[in-house]
């Protein structure tokens, strides 16, 4: 079957067409049935061409076993008529139907009963005990089976509002911000099936070099506990060996879900999101992105995968506009060859009122973006909404200082983001073809940025990197390049066994005092 949906040249073509997808983010399940076109037509009549929701799983599902997507219990639960406006209304769709969205949303949207079903679905931290963010193991058993059992139903309703079926969706995200409660919390899964797994990992990096890699290890019955409390000789090749496999966890928790998601669903790109972008008093900055990044970097690995970034960067002052242009060079040099820059939730307001959005922010973020080579985005969100009862983790109203309020009223920058709208739709398919010209590849190491799980023995190794990432490049390097206009991409050195000087003929690294010896002998070369 041909495929509705491609990507090439970093452009999105929907049926052969090129396309920018200008969205917003509109949450069917936080609105009365009877306002859902009120807020389509409104992100249309802001020069929008996408909506975008999540499928929450813990409202749908919020008795085991009776999937409601039709309406039944709930006017709001009818998935299909909100897919059918959109449709009515030729705008394209966006759906993230979990199994995890966050969203504000009591288990990261995850039915309760989930852990009830299971004793040993919560993954477990290095002192076995339950994970500190009570997130799951992710390839357990019984877990997928539900998650098999929840796209299936979502299935029957969803497949006939495919592109390839003359439907609206062109493009879904699958989970949501994968990796990431492992970041906040700073414990990776030590599941006993993972530790196994991990195990088998070394087996197959190593091969018949394990022993002399880590002498004296003993691979039998005390891995677990050797890979849960590492001697400090061995901490840091363990804490770097783990990061890694966690990666491969991630991919193939992803490749699990694509599967299910081609087999119930059907055939468009599979978006994987990053988080990384945190609060420092008032602003906001995005210097542990990468971390993001970095964690979801083999995901990418898988066909049809679009790597999208979350920008939530707050008002945006001379102190941290450069984290965007940085995050976008990340984005660019982890992403699959050929898709666009995109980001699937680009700052529309923010979940707190704390600090106020200001609307020149949302003018001057777009303008930033597009530039800096971004061809699709999200703005999330962009219209409010209220909780269902007994789901929100802020209370029942999720206004988000979206440019639709709750009661369906205009902020001052929906006409920023209208405006916005005209001129990317003024320029046409000739803003697509736009290349910034580069003056210098910046040469990226994940590894860098691999820094999310430490223990006393390698703490002082990773506040270190946090410390050389932090001063030498967002605030020296990258900072400086961005201040005096040097316009520079991203350029991922893991990626290519050689560089080649004819696609790099300039390149910028940055350092700490630690390098991978076969990055070392590549700069060499080059």
């Amino acid at each position: 079957m041909d495929k509705k949906v491609t990507f090439k040249d970093n452009i999105f073509y929907i049926k052969g067409q090129e396309c920018f997808l200008f969205g917003g983010e509109v949450h069917y399940f936080r609105l009365p049935k009877s306002e859902w076109e009120d807020r389509i037509l409104k992100v249309k009549a802001a020069g929008g061409n996408l909506i975008s929701t999540y499928i929450p799983w813990i409202i749908h599902e919020d008795i085991e076993g009776d999937i409601d997507v039709t309406g039944k219990r709930r006017p709001e639960n009818d998935l299909g008529y909100f897919l059918k406006i959109i449709k009515k209304n030729n705008m394209y769709c966006m759906i993230r139907p979990g199994p995890y969205i966050m969203s504000e949303i009591v288990n990261e949207g995850l039915p309760g009963w989930i852990y009830d079903k299971f004793d040993d679905i919560v993954a477990l931290d290095k002192y076995g005990n339950k994970h500190p963010s009570r997130c799951v193991y992710l390839l357990h058993k019984g877990f997928l089976e539900l998650v098999d059992r929840w796209y299936k139903a979502l299935g029957s309703v969803i497949r006939p509002y495919m592109i390839e079926n003359g439907g609206p969706i062109v493009i879904a995200q699958l989970d949501n911000e994968i990796g990431m409660m492992h970041w906040c919390s700073g414990m990776a899964d030590y599941s006993l099936q993972n530790i196994k797994d991990f195990n088998v990992y070394l087996h197959e990096k190593y091969g018949s070099a394990l022993q002399d890699e880590y002498k004296g290890v003993d691979f039998g019955e005390g891995f677990y506990d050797f890979a849960c409390n590492p001697p400090a000789s061995l901490a840091n090749k363990v804490r770097v060996d783990l990061s890694l496999y966690m990666r491969e966890y991630f991919k193939r928790y992803f490749a699990a879900l694509k599967e299910k998601f081609n087999k119930y669903m059907g055939q468009v790109p599979v978006v994987v999101n990053v988080h990384g972008f945190d609060s420092v008093d008032i602003i906001k900055r995005g210097m542990r992105y990468p971390i993001g990044v970095s964690q979801l970097s083999r995901v990418c690995d898988i066909e049809d995968t679009v790597m999208a970034g979350d920008y939530y960067i707050g008002n945006i002052f001379y102190d941290n506009f450069q984290d965007i242009m940085l995050a976008n060079a990340f984005t660019y040099a982890v992403q699959r060859e050929g898709q666009p820059l995109f980001s699937a939730e680009f700052q529309g307001g923010f979940q707190v009122d704390t600090p106020r959005m200001q609307p020149t922010t949302y003018d001057l973020t777009t303008r930033l973006c597009v530039a800096n080579g971004m061809n699709s985005l999200n703005y999330y969100m962009f219209a409010g909404g209220t909780n269902v009862k007994g789901t929100g983790l802020l209370g029942m109203r999720h206004s988000w200082q979206a440019p639709v309020d709750t009661d369906g009223s205009l902020k001052p920058h929906y006409k920023v983001i209208a405006h916005l709208a005209d001129i990317i739709n003024a320029a046409g398919k000739s803003l697509l073809h736009t290349r910034q010209e580069s003056v210098v590849h910046l040469g990226i190491i994940p590894e860098y940025f691999m820094t999310e799980y430490k223990d006393e023995n390698s703490k002082d190794i990773c506040d270190e990197l946090v410390m050389y990432r932090e001063n030498l490049l967002y605030e020296g390097m990258g900072k400086g390049m961005s201040i005096m206009n040097i316009v520079y991409e991203g350029y991922n050195l893991t990626k290519d066994k050689r560089i080649d000087i004819s696609k790099v003929p300039k390149l910028a690294v940055f350092s700490t005092r630690y390098m991978d010896k076969e990055i070392q002998q590549k700069l060499i070369n080059y």
